[in-house]
């Protein structure tokens, strides 16, 4: 099962991230971006999918923006505002 969040993998000076919808966007807002977490930065896109899968529930499925430019103010306050990732497995509760 998904949790219908968007979500999508943007690389900026070799560096990877993924940006994922907040669960409290409001269903019609006119860019979800607005209501969005980068996490990162990551070495690769493999580790950033990793940390995806690790740190949160499936979003039922992310698209490639690719590398994004200084110019993309978004995707930039997304940056510098990214969460770092986890260093280890995050806790579900179980025993």
């Amino acid at each position: 099962m998904s949790t219908g969040l968007e979500c999508e993998f943007i690389s900026f000076e070799g560096k990877h991230y993924y940006v994922l919808q907040d669960g409290g966007c409001p269903v019609n807002a006119f860019n979800w971006l607005e209501y969005a977490t980068a996490y990162g930065p990551y070495a690769t896109e493999e580790a950033a999918d990793a940390g995806l899968s690790r740190e949160h529930a499936n979003p039922g499925g992310c698209c490639l923006v690719g590398e994004v430019t200084k110019e993309q103010k978004l995707y930039m306050d997304l940056i510098e505002h990214a969460e770092a990732p986890s260093t280890g497995r995050r806790s579900i509760g179980l025993l």
